[in-house]
């Protein structure tokens, strides 16, 4: 290998902090995040950036991690809570909203009842998110 490549390398990765290599943490994922945010605002609608072959390295890095570790999906009635809490809806409110009975929005809400594919489609309607963010299909 070329001495000038060793010598590129090393200044690539001085300038960068030394992160170009699979992630070791989250705290090294975090580093590879905002790298990937600066790169996409330094190449933004130019395919042929001198950069673009950089991007698509910590793309890689970060997707080869992401697969690796993938995140475990949040129960469906405590995204619901989440979803009401963040826009400010009150079981009132969605029940209105849904024309789901307001105390069976209390039972999902509470754990009570599991929410059923048809209902998960009316939350992800009010709330315009993936249905699969209320209900998980388990055979």
């Amino acid at each position: 290998m070329k001495q000038t490549t060793i010598k590129y390398w090393n200044a690539l990765q001085d300038s960068v902090g030394g992160i170009l290599q699979p992630v070791q943490s989250e705290t090294h994922y975090d580093q590879l995040a905002a790298l990937l945010d600066d790169l996409l605002e330094v190449t933004r609608d130019q395919p042929n950036h001198a950069l673009r072959g950089l991007l698509e390295i910590v793309v890689k890095l970060i997707a080869d991690y992401d697969q690796a570790h993938p995140l475990e999906l949040s129960p469906p009635h405590e995204m619901l809570l989440w979803y009401m809490e963040n826009t400010k809806t009150n079981q009132v409110q969605l029940a209105a909203t849904t024309g789901i009975d307001q105390s069976l929005i209390s039972k999902y809400l509470n754990a009570k009842r599991l929410i059923s594919q048809v209902k998960a489609r009316a939350y992800a309607r009010v709330f315009a998110v993936p249905v699969t963010n209320f209900y998980h299909y388990q055979p």
